[in-house]
């Protein structure tokens, strides 16, 4: 799907609206919102929010590179695990594969790739100091 004119309209209105309010230009419509406390605390907490973008070379920001590309290998390898299964389901159903049973190079990769997603799960942990 395709956003069409209407959305866009629809996000500028928002990002203005936010925009405003954010420069103290507006206020918001509920009433809640308006206690000075509760907008002095938005306010503090989006300008925190803006300020603690991740550096682009940062390590968060390699560690979620690196898990990216392990989670796109670790799907090519169950791809091709699956096709090879496949193979050897049709092979016992009749068709014109040959059937076998070399399992051992899969699930070596696949205790690999379990290693490697608790390690950079227990790095994702000690980075972000949790």
């Amino acid at each position: 799907l395709e956003p069409g004119p209407e959305d866009h309209i629809a996000k500028n209105r928002i990002d203005s609206s936010i925009t405003n309010w954010f420069n103290g230009a507006s206020t918001p419509k509920s009433p809640a919102m308006n206690t000075p406390g509760v907008m002095n605390t938005l306010k503090q907490t989006l300008a925190e929010d803006f300020q603690s973008e991740v550096p682009e070379s940062s390590f968060p920001r390699r560690l979620d590179q690196f898990a990216g590309a392990l989670i796109c290998l670790s799907s090519l390898l169950m791809i091709l695990e699956f096709e090879w299964e496949g193979r050897n389901a049709g092979a016992l159903l009749g068709q014109d594969f040959q059937v076998s049973e070399h399992t051992i190079p899969f699930r070596v990769a696949d205790a690999l790739f379990d290693s490697l997603f608790m390690l950079e799960f227990i790095l994702q942990i000690v980075a972000n100091g949790q």
